[in-house]
């Protein structure tokens, strides 16, 4: 065989470098992703789609309630004191600080112009799935992987059952997006792609703008993500250091993460200077070291698909799996959303495989540290630094004992966690030439899209129909309340919720009041204002938590002094002889209860007079 000419080395070596190099912001890139995100949505749609008409009622109850009414607290400017809830001083969310700012922005927008307090956490839920695909097509793309393939992968990475769980509580985590930003900001980093974007040329100023976006996103989206994007952006930035990278383009790469971190302050800055000048009596939310292994990651369930497939002959596969983890403590690192999926499960065995097949042939994973690219080894690394901290009593106890313990919750490392293996077997399809032929390619995606509906969308059909059918009841019971409660007293004036429950994060109050419910009765009736919502451990809530078990006519009179003018009693907070004692009192005190729901278990007592 004769040797190659040098002239024809260049032209082959010049064509790898160009290969290796995606058109991120190419007319095709931008077609695919948005046909990853319409992809994302039509499957999300099967889920949605019965319930699209209640978009504008509550989805569930519980902690998707207290997103509903802090949302409905934001304005532009950050978080107001609102005294519909939290009565009478107000809901301060300064004193629990958060960085869900474009979500809730999102939210408010939508909620202020359509007027339904719902339909904006709603829709930030249900257009997550199609932002969410598109942006991991865009992660995928990074590995040169493009068509019908990074399409569907991204579609089934957006589909996962995390995303599905989470949506009906936790709605801001289930979002997702920014999670794969902050592995599309590593991979950017450690592929050596920042340098590039900074540098003059063409399209310099929308390279710019695009990682500008990213960054802003990344932190402004929750603060787990944000901290988390700067976890794997530091290894990606140490892996660049252990390629000797010069220092000017260690610099570079550095910027984005730079730019992240001030943002992060720049966002909790309110809650730094509220909890600086005005600090709680005590600790709102205490965090444990030893809290990062109750919440940490189960590997092994990230690693298996979810036992919830409806594909025939998977039954006994679900019953083996669901006994793994049947007589583990539940809690949120157990349940069903930290499984992955048959596609993700693949997808691992293709990149393990696959990339040692490929390794033994030579330039089918370069690893030049001059052309930007995303690599094997690039990945398996932040693979490595992701399960080091996911894991129970790895590093994240270590960061939880040595630097805060308040990032508790390493499970929700799984959305990175899954992506990062999807990008690593997109990487090695990429290097397969067969994988990108037509014959191969579309079968291929009709097997992904099939797999990822019956796995992990079908089964959350009926879930989905379930809670929003439940919950539209209860808005339904908590409406006609509040036409009860606003005949009765027509005037604006403050409804002392009982029995005291504080805010946030206090737990189920025995023997049957869930966290958060409260807030039910508050959010379907604006003519009154009420009091739960004052975090606690500040002033605004002392009125509230200093009432007595039963009341007494004292502390009516001081509730009326303070614009209060009635009495919501939620029966479920109650053993039987508290409430026997507590209803005894208000009777004779107060008189008959002048509105009564859901079934009872709500009584509103008037004061009598008027309010403020």
């Amino acid at each position: 065989m004769v040797e190659a000419s040098g002239a024809s080395r260049d032209t082959v070596t010049a064509r790898s470098v160009r290969a290796s190099c995606p058109p991120l912001l190419s007319r095709t890139t931008l077609i695919e992703a948005l046909a990853a995100a319409a992809a994302s949505l039509a499957c999300a749609l099967i889920v949605f789609g019965p319930i699209l008409g209640s978009l504008s009622q509550p989805l569930s109850g519980g902690d998707l309630f207290s997103s509903y009414v802090t949302a409905g607290a934001w304005s532009p400017i950050g978080w107001p004191i609102s005294t519909h809830v939290g009565f009478p001083d107000g809901m301060d969310l300064r004193y629990f600080p958060s960085l869900d700012l474009i979500e809730s922005l999102f939210a408010w927008a939508i909620s202020s112009l359509s007027g339904s307090p719902f339909l904006g956490i709603n829709l930030v839920l249900l257009l997550s799935y199609p932002v969410v695909g598109a942006i991991a097509y865009l992660t995928i793309r990074l590995t040169t992987l493009r068509g019908p393939l990074a399409i569907a992968l991204a579609a089934a990475y957006a589909l996962i059952p995390f995303h599905w769980d989470r949506g009906l509580g936790h709605v801001y985590l289930a979002t997702m997006y920014s999670a794969a930003l902050g592995v599309t900001l590593a991979l950017l980093i450690g592929g050596g792609w920042i340098p590039r974007f900074l540098a003059e040329g063409r399209l310099r100023a929308m390279r710019i703008s695009a990682l500008a976006v990213i960054v802003l996103l990344t932190a402004w989206s929750g603060i787990y993500y944000a901290f988390f994007a700067l976890l794997l952006g530091t290894a990606a930035w140490l892996w660049r250091l252990a390629h000797r990278d010069t220092w000017r383009t260690l610099l570079a790469a550095a910027l984005p993460l730079i730019a992240i971190a001030d943002l992060i302050v720049i966002g909790l800055l309110p809650s730094i200077i509220q909890l600086r000048l005005h600090p709680p009596v005590s600790p709102i939310s205490e965090r444990l070291p030893a809290e990062s292994v109750t919440y940490a990651g189960n590997l092994l369930m990230a690693l298996l698909p979810a036992p919830i497939s409806d594909a025939p002959g998977l039954a006994r596969y679900n019953a083996w799996a669901s006994t793994l983890i049947s007589s583990a403590q539940a809690n949120e690192a157990t349940g069903v959303g930290n499984f992955g999926t048959w596609i993700t499960s693949a997808c691992l065995v293709i990149f393990l495989i696959g990339g040692i097949v490929l390794r033994r042939r030579p330039g089918s994973l370069p690893s030049s540290r001059r052309a930007p690219q995303v690599s094997w080894p690039l990945i398996a690394c932040l693979l490595s630094v992701t399960i080091a901290f996911f894991i129970p009593w790895g590093l994240n106890m270590l960061f939880a004992s040595v630097v805060t313990p308040q990032i508790r919750a390493w499970n929700r490392l799984l959305p990175l966690l899954l992506l990062l293996i999807v990008v690593g077997a997109a990487l090695v399809m990429s290097r397969v030439t067969v994988a990108s032929r037509p014959l191969v390619a579309w079968p291929a995606l009709a097997v992904i899209l099939a797999a990822t509906i019956s796995g992990s969308v079908l089964p959350y059909r009926s879930l989905y129909q379930g809670t929003a059918r439940n919950a539209a009841t209860l808005a339904d019971q908590a409406r006609d309340y509040a036409d009860q409660v606003n005949r009765a007293i027509p005037a604006r004036c403050g409804i002392l919720q009982l029995p005291y429950v504080p805010f946030p994060e206090a737990g189920l109050t025995p023997p049957a009041l869930q966290d958060y419910e409260h807030f039910v009765v508050a959010a379907l009736n604006p003519g009154k204002d009420f009091s739960y919502g004052a975090v606690k451990q500040t002033p605004a809530a002392d009125i509230a938590a200093s009432i007595s078990t039963p009341v007494t006519p004292g502390d009516i009179e001081r509730l009326r002094a303070r614009g209060f003018c009635a009495i919501h009693l939620d029966l479920r907070g109650y053993e039987p002889g508290p409430l026997q004692e507590t209803q005894v009192m208000l009777q004779a005190t107060l008189g008959d209860p002048v509105a009564s729901g859901r079934d009872g278990a709500w009584l509103t007592y008037a004061f009598g007079g008027q309010g403020r």
